[in-house]
Parts: C-alpha cells; structure tokens; sequence
C-alpha cells in the first residue's frame, strides 16, 4: 500500500524533467568530447550548441542546469 501512495505524482513532480536534463546532458558531454578528440561535423557542432542553449536556461529546484553545462566543458576542453 505504501509503494502506491508514494507512486503518484505528487511526490515527486520533477522525476521527468530531472530525466530528460541528464539525458540532454549526456548527450552534449558525448558531443563536445568527440568534437574535442577530433570527430567534427556541422550536425554535431549544431547538436552541442542546440543541447547547450535548450537546456542551460533550465532549473530545477531552483538548481540552474547551466552550471552542470559549464562544468562539463571545463573539464572535457581544460
């Protein structure tokens, strides 16, 4: 009965935005890492700036994403 009660959404209202910010953000570190080991094409330098500008605006729980976005270029590109 308790893993129904807890299962509904108001519990936990940010689970696919949360979700859907990792993915993005995996999908960007993957990008700019190729990029920056070489692997160029104009798909995958637009795919990173896309990725970078869609989701940097983005906060959850008054935690702004675009802190994540610059910490992963400080590490991949030094």
């Amino acid at each position: 009965m308790y893993l129904l009660r807890t299962s509904i959404d108001i519990f936990s209202p940010i689970d696919g935005e949360l979700i859907e910010v990792a993915d993005k953000l995996s999908a960007y570190t993957e990008a700019i890492a190729s990029i920056r080991h070489g692997v160029k094409s104009k798909e995958l330098e637009n795919a990173s700036k896309n990725i970078k500008d869609e989701f940097s605006s983005k906060k959850i729980s008054n935690f702004n994403v675009k802190s994540l976005y610059e910490n992963i270029e400080k590490i991949i590109n030094g």
